[in-house]
C-alpha cells in the first residue's frame, strides 16, 4: 500500500494532506431521473406517437456510429 511505501521513506501519515476527495455514484442513480422521464413520456406519446406533435426540420451527419442528431420542433403534453 501507499502508506507502507511512504513510511519506508520516512513520511509519517499525520504529515499528509488530502489533496482531493470525490464521491462515486451507481449507474442506477446517475440514470434514475432520465429513466423516470422516459417512463413518464412513453405512455403520454401513445401508440406509434399518436399523441406526439413534432416535425423534424433537419438532420446532422452521424456524430458517431451510435448517435445521429435530429433537429426540429415538438409540442409536449402539459400533464
Amino acid at each position: 500500500m501507499i502508506e507502507s511505501g511512504l513510511a519506508a521513506i520516512g513520511v509519517d501519515k499525520s504529515d499528509l494532506v488530502l489533496a482531493w476527495d470525490f464521491v462515486t455514484a451507481s449507474n442506477e442513480f446517475m440514470r434514475g431521473d432520465l429513466t423516470t422521464m422516459r417512463n413518464t413520456a412513453v405512455p403520454a406519446i401513445g401508440t406509434n406517437g399518436a399523441n406526439l406533435s413534432f416535425a423534424i426540420t433537419a438532420t446532422e451527419p452521424n456524430l458517431s456510429t451510435t448517435f445521429k442528431r435530429y433537429l426540429g420542433t415538438y409540442k409536449a403534453p402539459t400533464s
